[in-house]
């Protein structure tokens, strides 16, 4: 994934402690005073860190770079949480492998800093630009979940596995514009929307017959 937003990484144990403290002062002060005061009073981080100015300025160029590095930090550990829960989850039927990219796409919109983000569309372009690369990942897992049940989704393809997460992406950002807990009525119908996009891929209705089929073809015979 594309660079963070730090000038350079901290090595020390003191240095790493300092952008820590920095950055947990950025997503706490997200949800209390939103993005938008953090960008517009560079002063604000400082005072409510307790970080110098130098130090502070060493690792990072604004306070924007530091809404930017949470950002980063996000798609890196959801990316990992999605991967953890489609491989260790026990799925039978292609419909589970909806359900799990569903409920961790509800997971991840709950979370403030997600919504003040995402939701409130506060991506710089470097951000914006790393979603998309976010975004392939989290498609070439679904790719892969899916090629689980080959033949079925043997033809599927990668360009057609990021329109569904695009689906998801939108639609759930629309589901937690006004609730913090989601509309759920939206959260369901994002379900029926993605079980038919995908079954529109499925190959399954072509692997054999149906009875009625059968009969008619016998018929016609």
């Amino acid at each position: 994934m594309t660079q963070g937003g730090l000038r350079k990484r901290p090595l020390q144990v003191r240095s790493r402690a300092t952008t820590q403290r920095i950055l947990d002062t950025a997503s706490r002060l997200l949800v209390e005073v939103g993005y938008r005061a953090i960008v517009a009073s560079p002063t604000l981080l400082l005072q409510e860190s307790g970080v110098s100015r130098g130090s502070f300025y060493s690792f990072f160029e604004t306070p924007e770079k530091v809404l930017e590095e949470l950002a980063y930090q996000c798609m890196q550990e959801s990316a990992a949480t999605l991967g953890d829960m489609l491989a260790t989850r026990r799925i039978t039927h292609w419909h589970s492998v909806v359900d799990t990219v569903i409920e961790f796409y509800r997971s991840s919109f709950e979370q403030p800093l997600i919504r003040e983000l995402w939701v409130g569309q506060n991506l710089t372009p470097p951000v914006r630009a790393a979603d998309r690369e976010w975004m392939q990942d989290v498609a070439q897992m679904l790719l892969a979940a899916l090629g689980q049940f080959a033949p079925a989704f043997a033809e599927f393809t990668l360009s057609q596995s990021v329109v569904a997460i695009e689906i998801c992406e939108r639609l759930f950002q629309y589901a937690y514009t006004d609730e913090v807990l989601g509309d759920q009525s939206i959260v369901g119908e994002i379900r029926i929307v993605l079980i038919q996009y995908l079954t529109h891929y499925s190959k399954l209705d072509q692997l054999q017959p149906t009875r009625s089929t059968a009969k008619g073809k016998a018929k016609r015979r």
